[in-house]
């Protein structure tokens, strides 16, 4: 009898270290590595980068393209990875050239990509562009460009649901 209660007693310290030792391990992961493991999830993350309109291409009889033909380099901001502080809100308005009033405005008034042209001089390899979090500069396909030849004819889409409103854009709505 005194065997079994040994062999209870032994089963049941060794439980409850092996029970401490799991609490103790869950507390380390889950408050003390906290920081760690969440910048790991924000690194595998993936999104989608919005650099296109999404309407195809409206060609002349040459096969010549008589939208997107021009290129222009944005600053994509995603709000929700962006760590806005001093030292960021500054970089991106040195990029932009815009204050840093704007940009801190823009920003906090959505939770959507926000977009922004970026000054020509700009080189988009700096190091502290690349290691901001939520910052990406990309080349952008301009729908229609300032001298459009035929934007009569061609018309022109809605900017939230990119539907066409007039011209060619409005025909072209259901192909």
């Amino acid at each position: 009898r005194n065997k079994h209660i040994s062999k209870l007693m032994f089963i049941g310290y060794l439980s409850t270290i092996i029970l401490v030792l799991l609490i103790g391990r869950l507390f380390y992961l889950q408050v003390i590595k906290h920081d760690y493991y969440s910048n790991e999830i924000l690194k595998q993350k993936q999104f989608t980068i919005p650099v296109d309109i999404g309407r195809g291409e409206i060609l002349d009889r040459n096969n010549i393209p008589l939208v997107n033909r021009e290129e222009q380099r944005v600053l994509i901001l995603f709000p929700h990875l962006f760590i806005s502080n001093e030292r960021t809100v500054e970089l991106v308005s040195e990029i932009t050239n815009l204050t840093k009033e704007q940009v801190f405005n823009r920003i906090s008034s959505t939770l959507s990509p926000v977009e922004f042209p970026v000054d020509e001089g700009i080189d988009w390899r700096d190091r502290r562009i690349i290691e901001t979090r939520g910052l990406f500069i990309v080349d952008k396909s301009v729908r229609y460009s300032e001298n459009q030849l035929l934007s009569h004819v061609i018309g022109y889409i809605h900017n939230i649901d990119k539907k066409g409103l007039s011209g060619i854009e409005m025909a072209f709505n259901n192909i």
